[in-house]
């Protein structure tokens, strides 16, 4: 990704034009491209012609909003952001074990309503 994002590898797609949605400030941003390498996000800012090469797809977005990734923006207290750091800094250290299967989605929705 990082060579993608410094264009060393160029980009699969180009997406030029819109106006693009940062979920974690609420700003919307005009003038910014995105480069897709292998499916994935690897570069955002204003310009993305350095990862433009011969094969590289490239989509006019302009009047259409972009939401690189669908990122669902979520706000967590500080505590439970200290606990989870704790809980994977203790399963890292092989100090937690992981004694039953991490619950799904579906089953997580099912208990939330």
């Amino acid at each position: 990704m990082i060579r993608g994002a410094i264009g060393e590898i160029k980009a699969d797609l180009i997406i030029a034009g819109g106006k693009l949605v940062n979920v974690y400030s609420g700003e919307i941003l005009d003038g910014q491209e995105i480069a897709v390498l292998d499916g994935r996000i690897c570069y955002v800012g204003p310009s993305a012609k350095h990862a433009r090469g011969e094969s590289t797809e490239v989509l006019d977005a302009n009047g259409m909003y972009v939401a690189p990734g669908f990122i669902v923006a979520i706000r967590i207290s500080d505590t439970t952001a200290v606990l989870m750091n704790i809980c994977r800094l203790m399963l890292l250290a092989e100090l937690l074990p992981l004694s039953r299967p991490a619950m799904s989605w579906q089953r997580f929705s099912d208990i939330r309503g």
